[in-house]
């Protein structure tokens, strides 16, 4: 799907292109729409990037049991080598 927003609405709200991904990308995310995986390529940096984009606004991380297993054995598999 393709979204078509005008050169005009992008000069009336003051905002470049990346910059208004980045604010659908913390819209979504703030919301719960999109991952943080999601929302970082959404919005074109990397998921460091994007948390420090969150950090900035003083947005929380959304962390889920399914986050934290997936972590736990990525370390596991880690300390394992």
């Amino acid at each position: 799907m393709s979204l078509v927003i005008s050169d005009e609405v992008i000069q009336q709200i003051h905002l470049s292109e990346n910059d208004l991904q980045i604010e659908i990308a913390v819209m979504l995310y703030q919301s719960k729409k999109i991952t943080l995986r999601q929302a970082s390529k959404f919005a074109g940096t990397t998921q460091l990037g994007f948390q420090k984009i969150l950090s900035n606004r003083n947005i929380p991380i959304h962390f889920d049991m399914q986050q934290l297993q997936y972590d736990v054995e990525t370390l596991n598999t880690l300390f394992r080598e």
